[in-house]
């Protein structure tokens, strides 16, 4: 049902949304803005127009604001707006509006305005993400470099005297629940087994067992090229990374980044496991006549593709795993059946756990922090320590609960 516009009584002309005639014969414009009403007058309904599209001109890029009586969460998108649009790569610029809109918005912190929040409370609300949610130390402190520099902003327009969110991560220590993720020996050998001999699964073998000898990212394993891949040296070149996600208008696109972090631009050594994969997918994509000459923001022959030429997408990947994984339960269960057995079971996992994978194996084998670092693409020697830490801490308890489980069969 078309709305009604309002029309001048005079004139007789249709007049602009929330635009009226008042009795002294000016125009007006009506609008609330951050919560106050503001109005603008004109007795030419003509240059009123004009003046409503500068306001709303002002208003986009945030010269409107008083900052004053902002909360975080009108504050913060006014702040992508001003400072980081189109001065950041598309993946960060979504990064930082993602993290904010998942951890912070809507919270206590993000709902009372910036002068009145408090270093204690922004401390508070990160521990209930590092005890809670268990998110991971780089994610938390990603998000406080965010809310830091968003918040620095304020402190420069002399809103604050201090920055509420300062140094957050003194007194955050992160307890991650994604490293406990990592598959076992066992799990890893059943599904390596089965894909081996099925032969539609066959054909993700290359690309998960990869991802399992590496620990490459997600973003790193599906954009590499054939040019990244030294086959005569054994070596692989980590130079970018790919992402498929909406970047307007509800569609969804491939497009190349750089790594992570600068330390995540690498040179791995590759097992001779992974050698003979990389062998096997190179005949693969041959006997497939798969296309080479897909292109995407200047790089092409890529790895791992569907067969149409196209990147395999993190969704396609999670979708073949999860089958795979029920398909390898179920032939694993009948097995067990007939030779009497307790069978093994794969738990359901993401790629990302590849990675946790590979991680876990090289500290059971005692792997330097320093060569962690180097491998995983890890920006600082902090990171590997802390994960060292962490994953020997769970080791240690899996040990305590299977002598606790041998007690009582004794």
């Amino acid at each position: 049902m078309a709305v009604q516009r309002r029309k001048d009584k005079v004139t007789g002309r249709v007049l602009p949304p929330n635009v009226s005639r008042r009795a002294d014969g000016r125009y007006i414009h009506r609008s609330m803005v951050y919560g106050k009403p503001h109005y603008i007058y004109d007795r030419d309904l003509d240059k009123l127009k004009e003046k409503i599209l500068e306001f709303e001109y002002s208003l986009k890029n945030g010269k409107m604001l008083d900052i004053s009586k902002l909360t975080l969460d009108e504050w913060y998108p006014q702040y992508i707006e001003l400072y980081k649009k189109g001065k950041v790569k598309d993946t960060t610029l979504k990064n930082q509006i993602s993290y904010y809109n998942w951890y912070i918005q809507g919270s206590i912190i993000a709902r009372m305005p910036i002068k009145d929040l408090k270093r204690s409370m922004v401390v508070a609300h990160f521990k209930e993400l590092a005890d809670k949610k268990h998110l991971a130390q780089g994610t938390l402190k990603n998000l406080a470099n965010y809310l830091y520099n968003s918040c620095q902003q304020v402190l420069y327009d002399g809103v604050i005297a201090m920055n509420p969110c300062i140094d957050i991560m003194k007194d955050i220590t992160a307890t991650p629940k994604e490293i406990r993720d990592a598959l076992t020996v066992e799990e890893t050998k059943l599904m390596l087994e089965y894909m081996k001999m099925e032969g539609w699964a066959n054909v993700y073998l290359p690309i998960i067992g990869i991802g399992l000898g590496t620990g490459m990212r997600w973003g790193e394993l599906s954009g590499l090229t054939w040019g990244d891949v030294d086959t005569e040296n054994h070596v692989i070149s980590i130079n970018h990374s790919i992402n498929y996600r909406d970047r307007g208008q509800g569609k969804h696109e491939f497009f190349i980044t750089s790594p992570k972090t600068v330390n995540a631009v690498r040179r791995i050594p590759m097992s001779d496991e992974v050698y003979e994969l990389f062998k096997k997918q190179k005949k693969y994509q041959k006997q497939m006549r798969i296309r080479d000459d897909i292109t995407i923001d200047g790089y092409k022959d890529f790895v791992f593709t569907a067969k149409t030429g196209i990147p395999y997408t993190h969704e396609s990947i999670v979708r073949a795993t999860k089958l795979i994984v029920k398909r390898a339960n179920e032939w694993e269960s009948e097995r067990a059946k007939q030779e009497k057995r307790k069978p093994v079971v794969i738990r359901k996992h993401t790629p990302h756990v590849w990675r946790h994978t590979f991680t876990t194996r090289l500290v059971e084998r005692e792997v330097p922090y320093e060569v962690l670092k180097l491998l995983l693409g890890h920006s600082t020697i902090n990171t590997s320590i802390s994960i060292y830490s962490h994953i020997k801490q769970q080791n240690y308890k899996r040990l305590i609960t299977d002598v606790s489980g041998m007690l009582d069969i004794l």
